[in-house]
C-alpha cells in the first residue's frame, strides 16, 4: 500500500470578519460617493439647459413625404426571369471571356 496519507479534515481558521466588513464599508461608501456625483451632475445640467429646449424632446421631425414608397413586386417570376437572362448575356458576351 501506500506509505503517504493525505488527511483531511476542516479548516483551522474561519473567514476574516475585519475584512469581510472593510469591503462592505468601501462598497457602501462608493455608493453614496457615485449618488452624491450624480446628483450633482443632474443639478448642474437643470441649472445650465437653455430654456428654449427645456421640456422638449429632441427628436427629429420627420415628414411623411420623406420617406419613400414601398417597392412592391408585381411579377416576381418575371423580373427573376430577366435578371436571370441579363446574367446569361453577361456571362456568355465576348466581355466577360
Amino acid at each position: 500500500m501506500n506509505a503517504t496519507t493525505n488527511n483531511h479534515d476542516h479548516e483551522r481558521k474561519d473567514v476574516d470578519v475585519r475584512a469581510l466588513f472593510t469591503v462592505a464599508f468601501l462598497l457602501l461608501l462608493s455608493c453614496v460617493a457615485i449618488f452624491i456625483v450624480i446628483t450633482l451632475m443632474m443639478h448642474y445640467f437643470k441649472v445650465h439647459e437653455p430654456g428654449v429646449t427645456a421640456g422638449q424632446a429632441n427628436i427629429p421631425l420627420t415628414r411623411a413625404r420623406d420617406f419613400p414608397h414601398p417597392r412592391l413586386v408585381i411579377k416576381p417570376g418575371a423580373s427573376l426571369a430577366e435578371l436571370r437572362a441579363a446574367e446569361d448575356s453577361d456571362l456568355n458576351s465576348y466581355g466577360w471571356v
